[in-house]
């Protein structure tokens, strides 16, 4: 789960303990159960929460792309049609 997040560089918001922290997820030390955020080393076991937060003005956001799936065989010109 937090490779995807690690290689993407999304932006989250990490809820652990009384504290939340925003930024992204840089490292990933499975076996210490740790993550890193912002220089920040937070054990994975007092996270209580992990949401993705979405940047506003993001052109590439998969928010504004078609809902309909996109057809593999298709030309690049049906694809953005």
């Amino acid at each position: 789960m937090f490779d995807i997040l690690i290689y993407q560089k999304q932006k989250v918001k990490v809820s652990c303990g009384k504290d939340t922290i925003t930024g992204i997820i840089s490292n990933h030390y499975e076996q210490f159960g740790l993550i890193k955020m912002d220089n920040v080393l937070l054990p994975i076991e007092h996270i209580l929460m992990i949401e993705v937060v979405e940047e506003e003005g993001d052109p590439f956001c998969y928010a504004d792309l078609p809902a309909q799936p996109i057809n593999k065989g298709a030309s690049l010109r049906e694809m953005l049609y």
